[in-house]
């Protein structure tokens, strides 16, 4: 067994810590219907600036089996993160919908693949501001996409 080590010179406290403290609560009040709250609050520290990133986040899911075939989902999440001061500061706002379709693909000679077809719209917001290396940049993106899926095992 072997075991590289490699710093780079002038770097020696380049190191980082993370923790993340999740809690997470789901709820099935029908057996075609699901419910989920997440909340969290992460450090992130690095060492060689001294400095320590909170972020604070919340989620709600839910999912509805309207069909044997048919399921719809959304997603909603919401960040919010800064150093402890005024120099750095984070945010993500999230939106997701998806609906799919279940379906078989028969293969001639063989079996049947089950397959779905999805639809997805994304909304997704972010901003960010350093000042401590002078950045602020914000960006917005919105996407829908669509496609096929086949489960072979």
């Amino acid at each position: 067994m072997a075991s590289v080590f490699f710093q780079e010179s002038g770097r020696e406290n380049a190191d980082l810590a993370n923790v993340a403290n999740v809690i997470s609560v789901s709820l099935q009040p029908w057996p075609e219907l699901d419910f989920s709250v997440e909340g969290g609050m992460d450090r992130a520290q690095t060492y060689e600036r001294g400095k320590t990133l909170r972020t604070r986040r919340i989620g709600f899911n839910a999912t509805w089996r309207a069909t044997e075939k048919w399921t719809l989902a959304s997603t909603v999440n919401f960040s919010r993160g800064n150093e402890g001061g005024d120099l750095v500061e984070s945010r993500s706002d999230l939106f997701q919908a998806q609906a799919t379709y279940a379906f078989k693909m028969p293969i001639p000679g063989w079996r049947s693949l089950p397959a779905q077809w999805y639809v997805r719209y994304v909304n997704q917001l972010g901003f960010v501001r350093d000042d401590t290396i002078g950045i602020s940049a914000g960006t917005h993106l919105w996407a829908v996409n669509t496609g096929v899926s086949f489960d072979l095992w």
